[in-house]
């Protein structure tokens, strides 16, 4: 049993402005059985994860309870996490993390356990966050059929970053690439920053479909030399619209097990009132999806604004639905024009994903704020709160979710992508303080 006296300043995410807390008592956490399942009690209601890795004192994943019943945003006193991670003859190093409701927190000392049985087989759905710095790139893997989507590709420059994701990964095609909207830090990587045929993601790898929404520009010219590279390379080009979904659309079939509903798609002529705004206008309309694998849902919807996120809701009042999901991708790149306190209130998600934090750091202090009063931990290319992992200069790394259907985990995974200098400290930002 650990009695701990103080949290890790790295991980307690507070709000700048806030009084220190008077000395208070942590929660105990008595470790009752170790495997690859991880169970624990606590002596008050928590919510409990592991963080864990492959040498003692560094860890680069977190594992989740279950999403049944929401058991990962349930406060217990008892907490059950399965790891998936699990390599026969490997140690792995761990630390329980409790977090009461009054946002104390609790995080056990290490321990460690070398187990020798291989681990289960199963399908797994994963979704990476490539690290692009500032834009949006982010890939899905089906669990049964191994389909690739690739939902944006970042700047014209990001291509590079993106081009060296797949060449690790030994990814040369794509099922499906969908453009959320025709900004260029989300539709520039696709075509890349040269004339060269083979130059972006359409040029270098085999595409099957491309996936567009229906509202364009014309003073957007990257969006025509995306259609342009599609038709090129003989890649289908489609349209979803905000209603679609695996059941009525074919081009939303991914797998068998995995629903795809469009929570929205080039409504942002409605959704911006009275803006006149053509950035704003454009980012609403953004792409909103949910993707659901058994009983985990992930949201993802490039920059859509509050008033998009707010059409959302309007339009599942009208027709239901489930909106509460597990993770979600931070609209707007964590910026406080989306994210708004009803939308976060409502899919009431327990991992929130930024593309970065220190280049928009300076924007997205409410919506950190927002975040961390939810419960919501936080994950970025240079910053993953529950990982203690906080970076400056070049460093950076891909996050990666894996999922069983039932539990999650989360991974850091280094990355040698190219990040913009000179990014300021978060004490420096003044948004939140580590």
């Amino acid at each position: 049993m650990n009695r701990l006296g103080g949290a890790v300043a790295l991980v307690a995410l507070a709000v700048a402005g806030c009084s220190d807390p008077s000395p208070i008592a942590l929660p105990e956490q008595t470790l009752v059985s170790l495997g690859r399942e991880v169970v624990w009690t606590t002596d008050e209601p928590t919510l409990g994860v592991v963080r864990y890795g492959f040498t003692s004192g560094k860890y680069d994943r977190v594992a989740y309870p279950s999403a049944v019943d929401r058991e990962d945003k349930s406060f217990s006193t008892e907490h059950r996490v399965t790891l998936f991670s699990w390599e026969p003859g490997r140690t792995i190093f761990l630390q329980l993390m409790d977090m009461t409701s009054d946002q104390r927190l609790a995080i056990s000392r290490e321990d460690s356990i070398r187990v020798d049985t291989p681990a289960p087989d199963g399908p797994i759905l994963e979704w990476t966050m490539i690290d692009v710095g500032w834009g949006d790139a982010h890939l899905l893997t089906m669990p049964n059929t191994g389909k690739r989507i690739l939902i944006d590709a970042g700047e014209r420059r990001d291509w590079e970053n993106v081009r060296r994701y797949f060449e690790a990964e030994e990814i040369t095609s794509l099922d499906v690439v969908v453009g959320t909207h025709i900004h260029i830090d989300h539709m520039g990587g696709l075509v890349g920053s040269s004339s060269l045929s083979d130059d972006g993601v359409l040029g270098a790898l085999d595409v099957g479909l491309f996936l567009d929404s229906p509202n364009k520009s014309a003073s957007r010219s990257v969006h025509g030399e995306v259609l342009a590279a599609a038709r090129d390379q003989g890649t289908e080009i489609d349209t979803v619209y905000a209603g679609d979904s695996h059941l009525t659309r074919d081009v939303l079939v991914w797998d068998p097990e995995v629903k795809v509903q469009v929570w929205n798609s080039g409504d942002g002529r409605l959704n911006a009132g009275d803006s006149n705004d053509e950035g704003a206008l454009l980012n609403n309309d953004s792409i909103v999806l949910r993707v659901s694998f058994r009983n985990v849902d992930i949201v993802m919807g490039g920059d859509a604004e509050a008033a998009t996120e707010g059409a959302v809701l309007d339009r599942h009042d009208e027709t239901g639905g489930e909106l509460e999901s597990e993770l979600l991708k931070i609209h707007h790149h964590g910026r406080d024009d989306a994210s708004s306190k009803v939308f976060l209130d409502r899919v009431n998600a327990r991992v929130g994903l930024i593309p970065t934090v220190r280049l928009e750091l300076p924007y997205q202090g409410e919506t950190l704020r927002r975040m961390s009063d939810r419960f919501m931990d936080i994950y970025a290319s240079d910053l993953a709160i529950p990982l203690g992992i906080d970076l400056t200069g070049d460093d950076g790394h891909h996050v990666r979710m894996v999922t069983d259907g039932v539990g999650y985990e989360i991974i850091a995974i280094p990355s040698d992508s190219f990040h913009a200098p000179n990014k300021p400290s978060l004490e420096d930002a003044g948004a939140i303080e580590p």
